[in-house]
């Protein structure tokens, strides 16, 4: 995997903020999870297979979210070291 610059990570912060600042998006994620989480809930003793499938899609939709948050944290902090670098610039 290749290191992304500044510009490419604050980009792909950027972008992940604006799903994540997405309020239909992110309701669509909430009903989602929650969804699954009373389906796997629903399972019975002999829907191992179905609970362990719930289970994953609970999973990788926490996950997507999580990395989306960071991403966005990401490009927060290069954001905030760029504006420190160039106040330096200033100073000098």
């Amino acid at each position: 995997m290749e290191t992304l610059s500044r510009e490419e990570k604050i980009q792909q912060g950027l972008k992940a903020a604006a799903l994540l600042d997405n309020a239909d998006l992110m309701s669509f994620f909430t009903d989602e999870l929650e969804r699954i989480k009373v389906c796997m809930v629903n399972t019975r003793p002999d829907e191992g297979k179905e609970r362990n499938l719930l289970y994953y899609q609970h999973y990788a939709l926490n996950e997507l979210v999580a990395s989306l948050t960071a991403y966005k944290e990401a490009a927060i902090t290069e954001i905030e070291a760029l504006e420190a670098e160039n106040n330096q610039k200033e100073v000098n």
